[in-house]
């Protein structure tokens, strides 16, 4: 069998993939939590998951692991508040 070369960084195809995959994984685990009472393990692993899924993909993209996408209200015309 030949043997594939692997790369370095993920492709930007299946980063996006994966991305989707995740966004409507969150939206699951956000529905569960929204039925749930808060503030309980299960409440917790809950938003460690989400907060990790957010720190892979940070990673996957080439950003630092904690950025967080700048807040754009409805009214700052497309542009991140500051």
């Amino acid at each position: 069998m030949p043997r594939r070369k692997r790369r370095e960084q993920a492709l930007d195809v299946q980063v996006d993939s994966l991305e989707r995959e995740l966004a409507g994984l969150r939206r699951s685990i956000d529905q569960v939590r929204y039925n749930l009472m808060p503030f309980r393990p299960h409440d917790e692993a809950l938003g460690a998951l989400v907060r990790q899924m957010i720190r892979t993909i940070n990673v996957l993209r080439g950003r630092d692991p904690d950025y967080q996408r700048p807040h754009e209200g409805h009214m700052a015309n497309g542009r991140p508040l500051s």
